[in-house]
């Protein structure tokens, strides 16, 4: 992948029990990932990356982290300025080397 390769950015808000739980925030290559719709993005990314695209993944570098809250917690998660979030940082690439997903997400 080159520097100006396009990129989907992807930004869903994950819910339990219609409650908002977890924002994430995710890049991947349009090279790697084509015809990514709006369908694919309402049940399994990677559901569609294993069963429709035949991609393995060879591994993934994760950084935990907790943090205080920002504006995008407070206002979609609904946390206040003292509510604990889980950061979960990631990168996943793909059998023969290819980065395939960076992403972060905030959990309640």
């Amino acid at each position: 992948m080159r520097e100006n390769d396009p990129v989907y950015e992807i930004i869903r808000l994950r819910l339990l029990d219609d409650e908002p739980l977890v924002i994430e925030h995710t890049y991947m290559p349009v090279s790697q990932v084509p015809a990514l719709s709006k369908r694919i993005l309402e049940g399994s990314i990677y559901s569609y990356l294993h069963k429709k695209l035949h991609i393995k993944f060879g591994g993934v570098f994760r950084r935990i982290k907790a943090d205080l809250p920002d504006k995008y917690d407070r206002q979609y998660l609904g946390a206040n300025e003292s509510t604990p979030i889980l950061e979960i940082e990631q990168i996943v690439w793909t059998n023969s080397g290819v980065n395939l997903e960076y992403s972060r997400s905030r959990n309640l």
